[in-house]
Parts: C-alpha cells; structure tokens; sequence
C-alpha cells in the first residue's frame, strides 16, 4: 500500500514540476514581448506601466523559484517515505504546494489577460 500511494506521490509531484516548467516559459515569453517594446522611443508614462509589469514579471519569477524548491523538498519527503504517519504529512505538504500552484497560475492568468490588453491598446503592431 506504501509504494503504491507513494508511486501516486511521485506523479502528482512530476505534474507540478511540470506545471511550474510551463508558467516558467510563459513567463519567459512576456518578458521578451517586454524587451521587444522596450527597444523603442517610448514616452515616459509608458516606461511606467512597462516597469510596472517588469516587476510582476520577476515577482511572477520569485514565486515559481520559490514553489519549485517546496516541489523539490516534497519529492525528497516521497522518497523517504516510511510510514503511513509521513504519508500524513507528505498528503497535507502536497495540497498546499498544489493550492499555491492553483493561485500562482491564476495570478499569472491575470498578468497575460493585464499585458496583453494594454499590449493591443498601447501597441497594436507588436
């Protein structure tokens, strides 16, 4: 029953590494779309709201390296499985983990939909 339960582990655990490898390069992506708008004559209100989602592009960054370490930490908790008592434990570390994914992902939907609109408003040919 142990291993089972702890092959299940292993798995949820690789969907969030990958779910974290995903907002990573998305994350990526807007912030060249940044760089390309940057490298024009802009106005200095615009430099603003760039800068404005510059930083939530690397507050965006801070907190996938931050999900990435609990992602990592909770493989080596799996791995060291023992008992149905860590099982506990490891049960309860994953759906937070899984909760702060959910929420990291909504806040990044945010940013694409917030970038993206003033994008097309701002600079239509980009």
């Amino acid at each position: 029953m142990l291993n089972e339960e702890r092959n299940k582990l292993f798995l949820q655990q690789a969907h969030c590494s990958i779910t974290l490898r995903d907002l990573e390069e998305r994350n990526v992506y807007l912030k060249m779309k940044l760089a390309r708008v940057l490298a024009n004559n802009l106005e200095r209100d615009q430099l603003a709201f760039l800068e404005a989602f510059q930083n939530r592009f690397l507050k965006h960054d801070g907190q996938i390296t931050l999900l990435k370490h609990e992602v990592n930490e909770l493989y080596m908790m799996i791995n060291d499985l023992r008992d149905t008592n860590q099982l506990n434990a490891v049960a309860i570390l994953r759906e937070g983990i899984y909760n702060r994914i959910n929420r990291t992902q909504l806040e990044f939907e945010n940013l694409n939909a917030d970038f993206s609109n003033y994008l097309v408003h701002q600079f239509p040919g980009i």
